[in-house]
């Protein structure tokens, strides 16, 4: 979608923003972000915008590949050469704010007029916290949500899991029904499309909250706990006992794949919106996952943060404020629907329910998803306890550990050793 875009002149249809105050004067401060050549192009915009609605303040953006972005952030933060302004994934924030790295923002928020944390989505506001201090404002936010293909529902006889929901029919049950109809083979049993796909550790973990289940409970990895169980249970029966999902190899050389048209429906963050728009050649929408009683899904997004070493903390933080503005939240989140608003008021607005021409058609399915969200017990130690969890449920899901229970036992094991371990040990 963004290929089709004609970028020029696009933010000039942004409202202008109020001038900088009369103590800005020739300051210039550096953003650093990373993406894909058009999200880069679009950031790009914004920091030009910016410069020019505030004539005191010049934003140098520092453009960065993805595949380097980690690694650089890292030595600038160690070495306090960090950039005035940067995003950060919520994945890596735990462990980089601990550090001490990034400038507390709530004595800017206190001396500001017009920011009010009240004006975004509680998760959003939650997950840039740290010891009860406000370190990130989000961006890039979201909740997953199940894609389904249009096409296939049709040849199958079956309603939109959207229209099931609106009538409070659509649970896991239900998701289990059509996955069986949407999964189809030739007469000599090979797979032609599969029902579903529930394939990476988030999405796994957000049917986990679905069911009522919880990931940690006192500092411990507790997923073999009943209902986190039962949902992992669910899971595997999807791929082995009712074969509705293709396996990890099938899925692994694009055989199967929601953009292939051969998938029915996938969990999948809200921000592949543009990419689909580019890639699905057949008509798809959107609706939220299903739930168990006392069930939830989960949140998560990116931070913009501060570095501790900005010599221009007020000025970083008007640029920070006119990132997560209505203007640019308009133009990133309903014209190009990168992901979701982290504002109330953009996401409820009827600009941004209002679904046009092209898919999704249900925005609405996306903001009942973020409202009923609850964000990932991420901390320093996520991405040590998970790499060993995924290690161990991998034989799992690729069926050469049969026995469900004692591959999660296994796994939970493995990722609590790792917990029981001091950090940097």
């Amino acid at each position: 979608m963004f290929a089709r875009l004609r970028w020029v002149g696009l933010l000039g249809m942004l409202p202008l923003a109020a001038c900088a105050p009369d103590e800005f004067r020739g300051i210039e401060i550096r953003y650093m972000a990373w993406g894909n050549p058009q999200q880069l192009k679009l950031e790009k915009q914004f920091c030009e915008e910016f410069s020019k609605t505030h004539p005191g303040i010049r934003v140098k953006f520092i453009q960065t590949p993805s595949s380097a972005y980690g690694n650089k952030m890292i030595l600038m933060l160690a070495s306090r050469t960090a950039p005035d302004v940067m995003r950060v994934d919520h994945y890596n924030f735990p462990a980089l704010v601990a550090k001490d790295y990034f400038h507390p923002l709530d004595d800017l928020i206190a001396k500001d007029s017009v920011y009010k944390t009240s004006d975004y989505f509680p998760g959003a506001v939650e997950e840039g916290r740290y010891k009860e201090k406000l370190f990130g404002v989000n961006v890039l936010f979201g909740a997953p949500s199940i894609y389904y293909n249009k096409e296939l529902l049709k040849k199958a006889g079956l309603e939109e899991p959207y229209a099931l929901w609106k009538r409070g029919e659509w649970n896991w049950d239900t998701f289990l029904r059509y996955a069986k109809a949407l999964t189809t083979r030739d007469a000599k049993g090979k797979p032609l499309t599969y029902g579903c796909f529930i394939n990476d550790l988030p999405f796994r973990m957000a049917v986990v909250y679905s069911f009522g289940g919880n990931i940690m409970r006192d500092g411990k990895v507790a997923l073999t706990d009943g209902k986190a169980k039962e949902a992992f249970r669910f899971l595997h029966e999807l791929r082995f006992k009712h074969r509705v999902e293709p396996t990890v190899a099938q899925a692994a050389n694009s055989a199967f794949t929601f953009d292939s048209g051969k998938l029915g429906m996938q969990i999948d963050w809200m921000g592949i919106t543009p990419r689909l728009r580019d890639a699905a050649k057949f008509d798809w929408d959107v609706c939220p996952m299903p739930m168990k009683p006392g069930g939830t899904t989960l949140v998560k997004g990116n931070q913009l943060v501060m570095s501790a070493e900005s010599k221009h903390p007020e000025a970083a933080w008007e640029f920070m404020k006119y990132m997560t503005g209505p203007e640019v939240e308009r133009k990133l989140y309903v014209e190009l629907r990168r992901c979701f608003p982290t504002r109330k008021d953009v996401a409820l607005s009827p600009e941004y329910l209002r679904s046009g021409d092209q898919p999704p058609h249900h925005l609405d399915a996306f903001v009942d998803s973020v409202q009923r969200g609850r964000i990932l017990p991420i901390t320093s130690r996520w991405s040590e306890w998970t790499t060993e969890f995924n290690s161990g449920m991998e034989p799992v899901f690729n069926g050469t550990q049969k026995n469900l229970d004692a591959g999660l036992a296994e796994a939970q094991r493995r990722a609590n050793a790792t917990l029981a371990v001091r950090e940097g040990l």
